[in-house]
């Protein structure tokens, strides 16, 4: 998470007319449609196991908007390239953050709010779960699971597109995030919420429901198999315009106190 110093530094920039740049790079991957400069562009390795791969066949991204996808933004590659990263396994948690360079903030708007898309064979997606943390607060949401909505093709691959929804996650519409983390299930995952059949979706803990894998066109018939619980991110696409953080105008009138302070 970036310093206070730094959110500060931030906060003038947008009180002194810092603005979003026009849009730049639309594209529509798997029924979703977002635009580059909307995009996390900072990330971390929070914890746990991770590896490296070319994500070579993303139907999307040119040029430097490949150093968006979440390999190059976790620092690994070459300027250029799309890179996925493969996120832990059945026995080991990993997780990453991701945020946005500037004081930026999606907004919760109408429908789902981002979509995060995952590489892996035809019709075989694998588990993973995301928090959010709301714009100036330091704590995140409990992990959600959501079926996957839809997969489009690529060169030997498949990319699972997953939709969520902030309301989903009990933020009030206009409210607004400025991280994500996403974490791959383990084995011992469940989650709150049934489907008709006793599988399900929503809040993941240590009791419940076994996470329902049955998306358009999965061969799963139950929960996701031990050994597709290492997914695959590529990218997360926001759906909405960013708006400034609501942080910045509590912290540029904090900063202007301390300054009036020194002065006395």
């Amino acid at each position: 998470m970036p310093t206070p110093s730094l959110r500060t530094l931030s906060a003038i920039a947008v009180v002194a007319g810092l603005t979003a740049a026009a849009s730049a790079s639309p594209y529509t991957v798997a029924g979703y449609s977002w635009d580059t400069v909307n995009s996390f562009n900072a990330a971390t390795l929070v914890g746990g196991p991770v590896t490296f791969s070319n994500a070579t066949p993303f139907p999307a991204l040119v040029g430097a908007e490949r150093d968006l996808s979440l390999g190059r933004l976790l620092g690994n590659g070459t300027p250029g390239n799309n890179r996925r990263v493969n996120m832990g396994d059945q026995n080991n948690r990993a997780t990453v953050e991701l945020t946005f360079a500037g004081l930026n903030a999606l907004p919760n708007g109408a429908g789902e709010d981002f979509v995060v898309y995952e590489q892996g064979d035809a019709n075989q997606p694998e588990g993973f779960a995301v928090a959010v943390r709301l714009a100036g607060q330091s704590a995140f949401t409990p992990f959600r699971y959501d079926i996957f909505d839809a997969q489009q093709a690529a060169t030997g691959a498949s990319y699972f597109a997953t939709g969520f929804d902030l309301s989903d996650f009990g933020l009030a519409p206009g409210a607004a995030i400025d991280a994500i983390r996403i974490v791959n299930l383990i084995s011992t995952d469940k989650v709150a919420t049934p489907t008709a059949d006793g599988q399900g979706f929503g809040l993941v803990g240590p009791t419940g429901f076994i996470p329902d894998a049955r998306g358009p066109g999965s061969t799963y018939t139950t929960g996701f198999p031990g050994g597709e619980l290492d997914p695959d991110i590529t990218y997360v696409g926001n759906l909405h315009t960013l708006v400034p953080a609501p942080a910045a105008p509590a912290l540029f009138a904090l900063a202007a106190l301390r300054m009036g302070r020194r002065r006395r």
